[in-house]
């Protein structure tokens, strides 16, 4: 990423385990309350660095992020970095929580439940015993890290050969880079496994299943490129536009909504943006975004008939390639995207959704 930090003043709606963690150290949060009556907790970000947005999210703390934009010409390369952050943050998760809940339902985990009721994996007991393990073998816990990314390579290599890809050297690097990230954001109940059970049969099967699933994963990395490219020529546009019509150019508030929560990814995890000129930011921070699209009125149309309808059918936008390649690249992997455009009196509202 190009950005050091975001000056951009972020608001952030937590997750229940996102507030708990604030509020046992004693973080002042900002309180929400939605349309039905309850209440959601957050923060506000300003001269951040992208690394620690990333966390959060990562993480699994963040449900709805609200990002303003001021002019996209002149913080274009900013809103890249800040939608590949939230999209990598997302997949970091995704294969977080995906590993753990393989680890979970693996037969030796199922024992060791059995075995030791008081300190079930994923309790508080569980976290210190498996920190006194860490800490007992902190060389063989590298080794398996170090052993984890070698496999990975491995399996993407296998796979990339498959569908006979080629894969340019700086791809192959992100790739890498990747992985090392993914396997630190790993849970303690896949590392607690490895090193119990790493020398027996089922063992060595459990690492190449981890290293498999990863890698399947790491083809997403492409699709967070072209998502960003998207969502920036929409901005771009969006903001254009005021301009032209001679009325006072207004800042675009990039809505973000994850709503998978932790531990639940059986159905996949889902990134929900939304662009706004309207006043549609301070219902969304309120609603779910899905609500919040559904109740706005006027004309709703694709993506594509979108731009066909501001080029008068022309086929040369670029926003036209980036969707056709955000859809070729999602059809890929096996991805879910959807996107829908409402024109309204009081401004316009660009949907996206994308699904891991």
């Amino acid at each position: 990423m190009n950005a050091q930090t975001f000056r951009e003043p972020t608001r952030l709606i937590l997750t229940e385990s996102g507030s708990t963690y604030f509020l046992s150290r004693n973080q002042r949060l900002q309180r929400f309350r939605l349309h039905d009556g309850r209440e959601d907790y957050g923060l506000q970000l300003s001269d951040y660095t992208p690394s620690s947005l990333q966390k959060l999210i990562a993480s699994g703390m963040v449900r709805k992020l609200e990002f303003p934009v001021v002019d996209s010409v002149a913080r274009r390369d900013v809103v890249i970095d800040y939608v590949k952050l939230v999209q990598y943050g997302a997949l970091y998760f995704h294969a977080r929580e995906a590993a753990r809940r393989f680890a979970l339902t693996w037969p030796q985990a199922e024992q060791w439940n059995r075995r030791n009721p008081r300190s079930t994996m994923g309790s508080p007991e569980f976290l210190l015993v498996a920190r006194k393990l860490f800490d007992e073998r902190v060389r063989e816990l590298q080794q398996a890290k170090t052993l984890l990314e070698m496999r990975v390579r491995s399996v993407y290599n296998g796979l990339l050969r498959e569908i006979d890809l080629q894969v340019e050297k700086q791809d192959r690097e992100k790739a890498q880079q990747t992985t090392r990230r993914i396997i630190e954001y790993l849970p303690p109940e896949v590392w607690f496994i490895w090193l119990l059970f790493q020398h027996s049969d089922e063992g060595r099967r459990y690492v190449q299943d981890i290293a498999g699933g990863i890698a399947r994963i790491l083809r997403y990395t492409a699709i967070a490129d072209y998502l960003a490219l998207l969502i920036v020529e929409l901005m771009v546009y969006m903001q254009h536009r005021e301009r032209d019509t001679n009325s006072e150019s207004r800042v675009l508030y990039l809505l973000t909504q994850f709503s998978t929560a932790p531990g639940r990814v059986e159905g996949g995890t889902k990134t929900q943006y939304l662009l706004s000129t309207g006043p549609v930011r301070f219902e969304a921070l309120k609603a779910d975004l899905e609500e919040v699209q559904k109740s706005v009125g006027g004309q709703r149309r694709s993506l594509e008939q979108f731009y066909r309808s501001i080029d008068d059918g022309s086929d040369s936008n670029p926003g036209l390639f980036y969707v056709s390649f955000l859809e070729e690249a999602c059809e890929r992997v096996g991805a879910s995207f959807e996107s829908s455009v409402r024109d309204a009196a009081n401004g316009g509202m660009l949907n996206l959704v994308f699904t891991m």
